[in-house]
């Protein structure tokens, strides 16, 4: 997902699909819209129109291939549910990636997908980051996937490993201390259920 590529094709469609169809694949993704930190009315409106055809066409397949999704929707979370609610049953398997948004759409999203899963990765440890703390406080626990989403993103509660500048997987236990943090918990409780969570989600 780019916010200034129209590259979708069907040269790029027939990849996916070869390699979606691996046996070791779990799911689609990601897939999605993107735009950006700005906002949609910063977006030229041809990119969003590729966008949107590029994410239906990506849905429909994966669908046929029944294959979860991973849902990228950066500024973009309300159209991007609308459209995942057109086209996937209500019970699909869904992990929308790194959520951003905020927690009124996030409550939508859980209500009408009941196997969809929030995302929560270092920015809930951003001070700036009130919205993703508030979903990850409201959010039952067991609708929640730990993600780094590296090399971005450094958990701020990660600062003193020095090892490395970048984030790393091995950095998800910082992010799910914080959420523990948020929701009065032990860390082993966050730790043990979202592990349940994955196997939900991807079966592994």
């Amino acid at each position: 997902v780019s916010t200034q590529s129209t590259g979708w094709c069907k040269a790029i469609q027939k990849n996916l699909v070869k390699a979606v169809s691996h046996p070791k694949c779990v799911a689609w993704g990601e897939m999605g819209l993107d735009y950006g930190t700005r906002g949609i009315h910063e977006m030229d409106p041809d990119v969003i129109v590729a966008q949107k055809e590029a994410f239906r066409d990506q849905m429909k397949l994966a669908l046929r291939m029944d294959k979860p999704f991973v849902i990228h929707g950066r500024g973009a979370e309300s159209d991007a549910f609308e459209m995942m609610k057109e086209l996937a049953p209500r019970d699909h398997k869904i992990h929308f990636h790194c959520y951003t948004g905020s927690w009124n759409i996030a409550r939508k999203m859980l209500d009408h997908f009941e196997n969809l899963f929030l995302g929560v990765t270092g920015l809930v440890t951003f001070g700036t980051a009130s919205d993703v703390r508030e979903v990850a406080r409201k959010c039952r626990l067991d609708r929640i996937l730990i993600e780094t989403d590296s090399p971005y993103m450094k958990p701020t509660n990660a600062s003193h490993i020095q090892e490395s500048r970048n984030n790393t997987p091995a950095m998800g236990v910082w992010i799910a201390q914080k959420v523990a943090e948020i929701r009065h918990m032990e860390l082993d409780e966050v730790l043990i259920q979202v592990r349940k969570n994955v196997k939900t989600m991807y079966g592994i």
